[in-house]
């Protein structure tokens, strides 16, 4: 009989001890990395100059952005020099949304500053639009490193609706170099680089000529 208690208590003894060094391993355990949220914007600096007149008197709609595999999730992308082609993806750093709709909303804003059509909206809202902006998300990513920068890559249509014409399909890519190695510093540089290519759009849609 009391060897019979004796265990018993041994056993309970063990079992409190286990659950107390449980506890007070959660206790001592860090707290996980806190996420950190980041957003496209235009630069104040890179604002579009507003156009006197609408290059096309009509509406146009900023179509939902395509972008596949990792692409479409909204943690941030990198790479680093040693590693070129492998794509890595953080953690705890992530856009607001995902890149396509950040750089759809963003293209659309642009586009509504820089007065080129007579309404700019999205595809989100009904409209019947005579202009057709369709855009694939190919690259946004930074490299991490020594010489630190960020790549955006996209390809831009605009399709006449009325004639089913696409006057103007172009591949885009920009690169910015940054000197601090860190996910702000890189998420600033793709803002910018990402301006970069809404300018260089913009300038083609203002100089294209089409029949």
């Amino acid at each position: 009989m009391f060897r019979t208690r004796f265990l018993k208590r041994s056993s309970l003894s063990l079992a409190s001890l286990a659950g107390m060094l449980l506890f007070l391993s959660a206790c001592s355990s860090p707290p996980p990395p806190r996420e950190h949220h980041y957003r496209l914007d235009i630069p104040t600096s890179a604002t579009p100059s507003k156009a006197k007149r609408h290059r096309f008197p009509n509406d146009v709609e900023v179509a939902r952005f395509s972008a596949k595999g990792i692409l479409s999730k909204r943690e941030i992308i990198y790479t680093s020099p040693d590693q070129p082609l492998t794509l890595k993806q953080y953690n705890y750093h992530l856009w607001s949304e995902s890149p396509a709709t950040l750089v759809q909303e963003l293209l659309t804003a642009y586009l509504h500053d820089s007065n080129l059509f007579k309404r700019t909206m999205t595809s989100d809202v009904r409209n019947n639009a005579r202009y057709r902006i369709k855009g694939r998300l190919i690259r946004m990513e930074r490299m991490t490193g020594p010489s630190p920068k960020a790549t955006v890559e996209m390809e831009l249509g605009l399709r006449d609706t009325k004639t089913r014409k696409l006057p103007l399909l172009k591949r885009y890519r920009q690169e910015e170099l940054y000197q601090e190695d860190s996910v702000t510093a890189g998420t600033e540089a793709i803002n910018r680089a990402t301006t970069r290519i809404f300018q260089a759009f913009a300038e083609d849609l203002r100089t294209l000529r089409w029949r």
